[in-house]
Formats: C-alpha cells, sequence, structure tokens
C-alpha cells in the first residue's frame, strides 16, 4: 500500500512539474533573449528604411521608390507611395542629391507582433536651388508590423 502511494505521488509529481515548466513557457511570452533579437532585427529594418527615405537622388529615384516601398506593408506602400510620388517632380526637376547617414536610433516599443523605432539621421543634400551641400537633421518614427516572420514598415512619420 504505501508503495502503491509512493508511486502515486512520484508521478503525480512529474506530471504537475511537467505542466507547470511546459505551461510557464507559453503563458509567458517571449524570453528576454528573444525580446533582444526582434529589437534587434525590427532596428536594423528601420535604420534601413531610414537611410533610403532620407537618400533619395534624381539619377535612380524609381529604384529607390521601388526599394522603399518594398520594404513595407500594402497600407505603407499605398501611403507612402503617393508621398513619393509627389517628391518625384521636385527631385527630378532640381537634380536633387540627397544622403542621410544614422545619428541615433532606437527601438522604444516591441513585442512579437509590432516595433516601434525612433530615428535620428543627418542629412546632406545638394540641387539646383543649392548647389552646395546642405545639411539637415531629421527624426523619423517608424512603425513595423512583423508579417511571416519578418519586420516590414507599416508607417513612417517626421514628429
Amino acid at each position: 500500500m504505501l508503495s502503491t502511494l509512493l508511486v502515486l505521488a512520484v508521478a503525480a509529481t512529474a506530471v504537475f512539474a511537467t505542466l507547470y515548466f511546459t505551461a510557464g513557457d507559453e503563458a509567458s511570452g517571449p524570453s528576454a533573449v528573444e525580446i533582444d533579437e526582434l529589437r534587434e532585427s525590427a532596428l536594423a529594418v528601420a535604420d534601413d528604411v531610414a537611410v533610403k527615405v532620407t537618400s533619395l537622388s534624381y539619377r535612380d529615384f524609381d529604384a529607390q521608390r521601388t526599394a522603399i516601398l518594398e520594404m513595407g506593408t500594402e497600407r505603407f506602400a499605398d501611403e507612402y507611395g503617393g508621398t513619393l510620388d509627389g517628391m518625384r517632380s521636385v527631385v527630378t526637376e532640381t537634380r536633387s542629391v540627397n544622403t542621410g547617414t544614422i545619428r541615433y536610433s532606437a527601438v522604444a516599443e516591441v513585442d512579437e507582433q509590432r516595433a516601434t523605432a525612433i530615428v535620428f539621421v543627418n542629412q546632406t543634400g545638394q540641387s539646383t536651388l543649392a548647389p552646395e551641400d546642405v545639411g539637415n537633421a531629421a527624426r523619423l518614427l517608424i512603425t513595423l508590423s512583423r508579417v511571416d516572420d519578418r519586420w516590414l514598415v507599416d508607417a513612417i512619420s517626421y514628429p
């Protein structure tokens, strides 16, 4: 009788321990390491798109536009595509060449589906209106969505 109770107690302990540790993993969400990986990968995309949108040139505007829009969700492509279309004539007519360089960037919020990054960019440019290099500082608030295991730009604003 005692040996039967001992076997049942050991079995029950094993079952409860298994349930506790596996349920805890599922309920607690991503680990700190996973969050850091999500943050790093989101920041890489945010930095990349920030450089692209601040480095437009009349020489290859259409290719740049395509590269930027391919980094985003459909919503982003619809909204920001119109913004870029509006810029095309100005960039082309003034023969603008701009270069953006990341000064500082960070992910403010991140989870498994969304991230928000703030990126500070130093931008230099030349055009027929300003033949000398003109410097400008820009800050971009970039919202990203996780789609099929990759970050896509969902919105860019200039707060």
